[in-house]
């Protein structure tokens, strides 16, 4: 569990043989290294979670028989602190106590006695902005054999819905009218809320990742920490070289102002980084072509404040397809009057690396206004020649364009062209372009 510190934290049922010997450490996130031991002698502690508003931990006991039971919901204040402290939040009416959720506004819930129960009650606890000692009671109509997570959250931070594993089917309940019960899942147990809004709960060997089916989650709202959310995760189907895939990083829980930079770094066969800026909703959107076919991993990155966020790992696969094409206009920028002017451009394959020239590929040179075009085929070295005449004087747009072929994709390219008359307009053209 991440705390709203950012530090990793982790709990041992026990270190030996003995329930009482469990303990709360700190991990190191890079490496999985443990760093500290925040508190030690613990009874089958778990259930750990961080509470958004005072970012302390809890956690409770799992464990029930030979001497084990402790009903407790306990604290650990100041973590990140060289000395956190342990103590009973609150008592619960049995034990043990299954996982525990915090919703964005404090309230605590956990599920009472599962083990005794096989439809324990769900119970909320008020939280740390609240009158002590807090006000625990049942969430009338809600039952669960061990787990409840904290789903979609209302503006005032109060919880929306409830997950719950109830007879071992996964299911959403609707907080404002509990009778609305959705199936998600059968035989799976409830899991983590990541970054990305998704919830990824485990099954024997396996991890899954519960979405809906348009693949944006809403569960974001009950992780407390800071983070940066990038969606889509993965791209189904595969899209094909040559395409373009948009990708989505979006600031949860923190205050981002508009025009944040936001870093798209691509890993993999389309290697580069790009630079995007939030807008008023607190997202970044970068779209990127697949020059190349093969495997890219996207993170993305910003800071706020004194916080560098880094989000989850999206994953786009390329399937082969026709490679992408470049037009570079390298002729003249100006033209007499009444005269032929020669004009040139480049066509290379960029899916290689380095780009070769697409031999044998056909340009068209068009200057629209004036009604004047050409045609010429790209040679050896890469380059397209032929000549047209400009009849009147002006600033004219000239258009380079490739159809494309079954290998390759088309392209274009345009620049301005002058064709003065005398005087001022002669200086101007001579010194267009920024030469």
């Amino acid at each position: 569990m991440f705390g709203r510190d950012g530090r990793l934290y982790a709990t041992h049922s026990a270190t030996t043989g003995d329930f009482t010997t469990g303990d709360l450490v700190e991990i190191d996130p890079e490496t999985g290294a443990q760093l500290r031991v925040l508190a030690a002698n613990l009874t089958c502690p778990q259930g750990l979670a961080t509470d958004p508003l005072s970012g302390d931990l809890f956690f409770d006991d799992a464990c029930t028989g030979a001497g084990s039971d402790n009903p407790s919901i306990f604290r650990v204040s100041n973590p990140s602190s060289a000395t956190p402290t342990v103590s009973v939040y609150a008592t619960m009416p049995a034990t043990p106590n299954g996982e525990l959720s915090i919703a964005p506004d404090g309230t605590i819930y956990v599920v009472v006695g599962y083990y005794l129960n096989p439809f324990a009650p769900v119970y909320g606890i008020s939280g740390t902005n609240q009158p002590m000692p807090p006000i625990i009671a049942p969430v009338a109509g809600v039952t669960a054999n061990y787990w409840v997570k904290v789903g979609a959250a209302n503006p005032d931070g109060s919880a929306a819905t409830l997950i719950v594993l109830d007879n071992l089917s996964l299911e959403t309940v609707d907080l404002a009218d509990t009778t609305q019960r959705s199936p998600l899942a059968s035989n799976i147990g409830a899991g983590t809320i990541g970054t990305d809004g998704c919830m990824y709960p485990s099954s024997g060997d396996a991890i899954y990742r519960l979405a809906p089916t348009d693949g944006v989650c809403d569960f974001a709202t009950t992780n407390p920490s800071p983070a940066l959310a990038l969606t889509p995760a993965s791209t189904s189907p595969n899209p094909t070289q040559g395409g373009t895939v948009a990708l989505t990083a979006t600031f949860r829980n923190i205050a981002a102002p508009s025009g944040t930079a936001v870093y798209f770094g691509v890993r993999g066969a389309n290697a580069q980084t790009h630079l995007e800026r939030s807008g008023n909703d607190g997202s970044a959107t970068f779209t990127y072509q697949g020059l190349r076919d093969g495997d890219d991993v996207i993170t993305a990155t910003a800071t706020v404040g004194a916080t560098t966020l880094t989000s989850n790992v999206a994953r786009v696969t390329w399937s082969a397809g026709p490679h992408a094409s470049l037009v570079d206009i390298t002729g003249a920028t100006t033209a007499t009057a009444g005269q032929p002017v020669a004009l040139a451009a480049v066509l290379v394959d960029v899916s290689v690396d380095p780009p070769v020239a697409i031999v044998g590929g056909s340009l068209h040179f068009a200057v629209g206004a004036a009604n004047v075009s050409c045609d010429a085929i790209v040679g050896a070295n890469g380059v397209a020649r032929c000549s047209v005449t400009i009849p009147n004087p002006g600033a004219y747009q000239l258009d380079v364009s490739y159809a494309g072929n079954g290998q390759h994709l088309a392209a274009s390219a345009s620049r301005l062209i002058v064709v003065p008359t005398d005087g001022i307009d002669r200086i101007f053209a001579d010194g267009f372009d920024g030469n």
